[in-house]
């Protein structure tokens, strides 16, 4: 069947027992999904110049969407045209960790995935501690267990190992799906377990009432100095009968910081979607805030109602800003923020503040919730958890919560 594929199409589709269903896409001929009764495949039908019609697979369609299977199947064209013939390609078993993750899975895990710059560095130190000439297929126990203990030589907790190993291995499944790799040798190997991580009450970092005064009371003061030097600024501009800066002094920031820290602390939102929220994805009218799927880092969309204090802070924001596109553009591009490190170091070091991340605010947000009486299920929909374990970690900070619940019996 040829037909205008679409996310939901392939989703959807299923095949009648013992029986297999092709869908052909006409927006990229020769792309299509093999529907079985449990399997769900893209593959690509080409032809080379002087051969047959072949069928390469791209991989599965329950861990490929269909804009990344376009992708994959655009560039087994372009390598077509080229002269090679993927499907002549056959998986090697003494490839070189070093040479997959280069020249397979980093170009595609940056293109694809968010955090793919976080993963590719990762996966490079893979490569640093086992050598670059590491055949795949000899990655043995004892290779894990010598990485571990130096990750742990080095102070990393056993979340921070167990989520290293895992894009390791999540790396090597990719290359066995995409029938780069015969097998992923961490699959089978025997006596490699996840780390148990202990309880994480310790890990939970937020701002207490005294330490929020002080970070207010120096964006205050930082807001001062800014407007301050504008003036001096603009006062030599006018002296040398140069054009001067935007005014500073009759707008309600001196800069995007206050709001950010501000917006963060009353939402919980992380960093990065924080850097790519636009201004459509705020209702002040039923004074909710949208975070998109393609902006989140679950990939699901979630709605956080906007305190009084968020709203009134947005609508300054947006009076001084303009209104259109990203809410918290960079200064200096205008496009999305890379990130605001040496502002953030420094109005921490003004407030007096150790061991406090811009993450951290996220915790604050969410410890302030339980602390006043919140259900831990509505902390986990307003966090975005897929997983009420995550939210479990601040569960300590309500320890009135069961005797509460047992209230409820009479």
């Amino acid at each position: 069947m040829q037909i205008k594929l679409t996310q939901t199409l392939v989703r959807q589709a299923v095949a009648e027992p013992g029986k297999r269903v092709e869908l052909w896409d006409t927006v990229l001929p020769g792309l299509h999904v093999r529907v079985g009764n449990r399997t769900k495949n893209y593959y690509l039908r080409y032809s080379t110049p002087n051969g047959p019609r072949r069928n390469a697979k791209i991989g599965s369609a329950e861990g490929l969407t269909l804009a990344q299977a376009r992708d994959i199947a655009r560039s087994i064209i372009g390598d077509v045209a080229k002269g090679e013939d993927p499907a002549a390609k056959t998986p090697t078993k003494d490839m070189a960790l070093h040479r997959y993750l280069e020249e397979y899975y980093i170009p595609w895990v940056v293109k694809n995935k968010k955090a793919g710059q976080n993963t590719a560095i990762i996966l490079r130190n893979f490569v640093e501690f086992f050598g670059g000439n590491k055949i795949i297929s000899d990655l043995c126990r004892q290779d894990i267990e010598a990485w571990r203990e130096k990750m742990r030589s080095r102070g990393n907790k056993a979340a921070s190992i167990n989520r290293k190993y895992g894009a390791l291995r999540a790396a090597l499944n990719w290359g066995v799906e995409m029938e780069v790799l015969p097998c992923n040798p961490l699959v089978s190997m025997r006596g490699i377990k996840t780390l148990k991580e202990t309880d994480s009450e310790e890990k939970i970092r937020y701002l207490s009432e005294e330490e929020e005064e002080r970070l207010y009371r120096a964006l205050k003061e930082r807001d001062l100095e800014i407007r301050r030097k504008r003036r001096k600024h603009n006062e030599w501009c006018f002296s040398r009968g140069r054009g001067p800066w935007p005014d500073l002094d009759n707008v309600a920031y001196a800069d995007s910081l206050e709001p950010m820290i501000t917006i963060s602390l009353k939402t919980g939102v992380r960093r990065g979607t924080l850097f790519r929220l636009e201004w459509k994805d705020v209702d002040f009218g039923h004074q909710v805030l949208t975070v998109r799927a393609e902006i989140c880092k679950t990939g699901k969309s979630r709605k956080i109602p906007l305190s009084p204090t968020a709203l009134e802070t947005l609508g300054k924001w947006k009076e001084q800003q303009g209104g259109r596109g990203l809410v918290f553009p960079s200064p200096k591009t205008g496009g999305v923020m890379d990130n605001c490190n040496s502002a953030w170091t420094a109005l921490l070091r003004a407030a007096d503040i150790e061991g406090f991340r811009w993450h951290d605010l996220r915790h604050t947000f969410a410890s302030r919730l339980v602390i006043n009486g919140a259900d831990l299920n509505v902390v986990r929909e307003l966090l975005g958890h897929s997983d009420l374990k995550m939210t479990l970690r601040y569960a300590h900070l309500a320890p009135n919560m069961k005797s509460r619940t047992i209230e409820l019996l009479g």
